[in-house]
Parts: C-alpha cells; structure tokens; sequence
C-alpha cells in the first residue's frame, strides 16, 4: 500500500475540490444572470423601438392636423449627413453580433467565459450607444470586477443584490489574478478588438483598449487551498480517517470518492455526477473503466459538465477491483440510482457541492487541513 500511495501521490491534488466548485459554480450562476440580463435588454430594445415609431407617428399626425387648420407648414429639416447621425448600434447589439459569430461548436469553454464576461460587461455600462463608449467606461468595468469575491454571481443571486452593490462590500478574499486575466481581461480584450474591426464604421471607438489595466488586488493564488499530503498524511487519511466508512454499507460513499479520486486524478464533480447504469462500462478486451462524458443519461437533477468537454476512457487500477469497487457499483445500480453516490444530492444542478462540502469539513475536523505552502 505504501509504494501505491508513494506512485499516487503527484496525482492527489485535494486543492481540486475548492478550485473546482468556484470555478463551475460561479461560472454557472455567471451565465443564469447573462441570460436574464439578455432577455431584459431585448425587451428594453423593444420598448424603445415602439417609443421612437409612436413619437414619429405623432408628429405626422400634429403636421397633418396644422395644415389642415390653416397652419404653416412644418419647416423641412436638412437631414444630418452621415458624419453628424448619431450611431444607432448599441453594446447590446454588438454583444449579441460577437456572440452570435463566435465559433461555440469549437471553443464552447471560451464561448461560456465570454458569455459570462460581457455579461458584466452589460450589467454595468448599460445598453449604451457605442459611439457614446470611453475608455473611463472600461477602467470602471475592471475595477469593479476586482473588487468582487470568489463566486460573486451566486452571491449576487442569493441575496438579490446587484453586481456592483456587491462589489461596494468590504470581502476578506477577492478574484484570484488568474481569474481575473483568465475570465474577464482576456474575453473582453478579444471581444473589443473584434468590435473594433467590425463596428469601426458605426462609431465603435478605437481608442479603447485593455492595455494598462494591472490587476491590483493581492496575489493569492495558491492561498487559501489544500498543499499537496505527505505519503504519512495520506496513510492516515486512508489508513484511519476514512478506514471506518469502509464497511458501513449505509456510509461506503464516503470511502469510495476519496479512494476513486486518489486512483483516477479525475474531478470530484466528474466522479459524482457518474451514472451507474451507463458510465461504467468493460470493453471488448475486458478492461473496466470509468466513461467521462456530458453526452450518456445523467440523474434528471444535474447537469453533466466535462470540464474540457472531451469524453475520457478512465481505466480502473488494479488496488479498486481488489478492493470491491465492482461490488460497490453493482449495488448502487441494483438499487436503480443514476448517480455513483446518491446519498449526496445534486445541488443547483451540480452533483458534488455536498460532497465536497462533506471532504473540506472531514479535512479540518482530522486535522489534514492545510493551506501552507
């Protein structure tokens, strides 16, 4: 057991489980708020469309009505040349254009971070004119992303507060540099050079730019997030900590996650979210694996998620066939359960918040809880 946990041990990152639920967590709740947010500017476009023909139709209508009461007639206006007409393309517009073209099928991770970025992008300049855009516009945009803490939209939606009355809190701990560059300098960079070379014409300033914007906050990445065990750490872990679960059949779930990860490096969400009845499967040599993937039957509850969206053969080593990991499987699929463990329940559409909470909670409590570096 000893040289096993000795092999694994490069493979046992337990930082995965913090990282890991902010990052989809945020990034789902980032784009349940885009979506709300694009319905409710489509309505608002609308709405001023119909203000504008109904003002049109009404001075028509007062003209008609002074002439035929003997008037004057209305004083023809020179129409404004193209130099002078105000720009009628809006950044929702240009939002919806960019996210319209951009090739999802390809890129669906970096479609879902763009998606989420000019979200915030919307949120806090409005559906401005573009031709009405600053550079002062962008640096507030920063700025305030910086001032938000780590799973931000969740916060946002659970206590029905906007984006920048969030960021007006004082938080204990902020965006990670990588976050901020990754989910937001990055795709907004991308999005303002394409609007730059598309919309130009219509007024989209080419003065704006994200260069000179610095990340101000501290850098914390690495902080706050569980260092690598020791192989005496893992012993106990696995020899003492969890040893107990190991033969309780109404506790075993929480042996066999532990011990799945260690084996297979795979995320604890892609682990929890396995379905039984289809995921894990013998192929035609007779090697029993685990299938990752978004595409086979999932518990109606949740929503399969692969992180890098390509399906995975994951086969399993040799210490979980001996150990009764088949055993274990087989009468979690007798039961009928479209989840590998269903004593944790799905949560906002994601299978392992429990869990996870359930792994943070056993750490501290052993002791093995350290976020030293």
């Amino acid at each position: 057991m000893l040289k096993v946990l000795a092999e694994a041990k490069a493979k046992l990152r337990v930082d995965q489980v913090r990282a890991e639920m902010d990052e989809q967590v945020d990034e789902a709740h980032r784009l349940r708020i885009a979506a709300l947010q694009r319905v409710e500017a489509d309505r608002d476009a609308e709405r001023r469309v119909l203000e504008a023909r109904v003002e049109t139709l009404q001075a028509a209508l007062d003209a008609s009505l002074r002439t035929r009461a003997g008037g004057p007639h209305p004083p023809l206006q020179q129409q404004p040349t193209a130099a002078e007409s105000p720009s009628r393309a809006t950044l929702q517009t240009v939002i919806t254009d960019f996210l319209e073209n951009y090739p999802k099928e390809r890129k669906r991770e970096m479609f879902s971070k763009h998606q989420a970025a000019l979200a915030v992008l919307e949120e806090v300049l409005g559906d401005k004119p573009i031709d009405q855009l600053k550079q002062r516009d962008l640096l507030e945009v920063f700025a305030l992303v910086q001032a938000l803490p780590p799973r931000w939209a969740e916060k946002c939606e659970r206590r029905k507060i906007s984006l920048r009355g969030l960021a007006g809190e004082e938080h204990v701990q902020r965006l990670s540099r990588k976050t901020f560059t990754d989910n937001y300098l990055n795709p907004i960079s991308l999005f303002i050079e394409k609007a730059q070379s598309t919309w130009q014409d219509e007024g989209f300033p080419l003065s704006l730019t994200v260069k000179g914007i610095e990340f101000k906050g501290e850098d914390d990445d690495g902080k706050n997030r569980q260092r690598a065990m020791t192989t005496d750490e893992l012993e106990l872990l696995f020899g003492s900590v969890l040893a107990p679960f190991r033969g309780d059949p109404s506790q075993a779930h929480k042996w066999w996650l532990p011990v799945l990860a260690f084996y297979t490096g795979a995320r604890i969400n892609e682990l929890c979210q396995l379905n039984p009845q289809t995921d894990i499967r013998i192929s035609p040599e007779g090697i029993e694996y685990l299938l990752i993937t978004e595409d086979t039957e999932g518990d109606e509850r949740l929503r399969k998620s692969v992180k890098t969206k390509v399906q995975r053969h994951v086969p399993l080593h040799a210490a979980l066939l001996d150990g009764g990991f088949v055993d274990y499987v087989e009468a979690v699929r007798a039961a009928g359960a479209k989840l590998l463990f269903p004593a944790w329940r799905p949560t906002n559409g994601r299978a392992s918040t429990q869990a996870e909470r359930w792994f943070r909670d056993l750490l501290k409590d052993s002791g093995l809880r350290d976020t030293t570096a």
